[in-house]
Parts: structure tokens; sequence; C-alpha cells
């Protein structure tokens, strides 16, 4: 799981950040519960079983059997007090 550590929203016009990369839509042709076995949830009554197929199918896109190279973006912006200079 990622984790959100923030969240913004760059004009296209503004190259003072660099490049701006945006994650691939991702197809998939099966259901991500169709590659869960039972006994996996065997701990869970029915309906939680079933709302947790139903998330995985909805945002199976987020998933995938195919490792990848994760990067994560970062930038800073080194910022000064200007009342503390005065």
């Amino acid at each position: 799981m990622a984790r959100v550590n923030g969240c913004f929203v760059v004009n296209e016009c503004d190259s003072d950040f660099g490049r701006i990369v945006t994650p691939a839509n991702v197809v998939m042709s099966v259901n991500v519960s169709a590659r869960i076995e039972e006994d996996k949830l065997s701990h869970l009554d029915n309906q939680q079983r079933v709302e947790l197929l139903q998330l995985l199918d909805e945002f199976g896109d987020r998933f995938t059997d195919k490792p990848e190279l994760y990067v994560p973006g970062a930038r800073s912006v080194q910022t000064r007090n200007r009342s503390a200079e005065r």
C-alpha cells in the first residue's frame, strides 16, 4: 500500500517543477477477486468477504502480478521567515 503525504496541483505550463509524470491506466482482463483463494478469506464472515472482493475488483487497476519499479517523486522548496530577518 502506498502512503500519500501530500497532494498538489501544477499547471501544465509551469516549468518550475520539471517533468510531471502521471500513472498510466491499467486494463485488467481478469477480476482481482478471481485470483484470491477462498481459504485466505476464511477468517471473514460472508458479508465481509463480499465487500472485500467487491473493493478488490473496483480498484483492481491498483494491483498487478507484474513487478515494477516504484520511484516516488519528491520536491521540496526551501523557504525563509521574512519576519525573523528584521
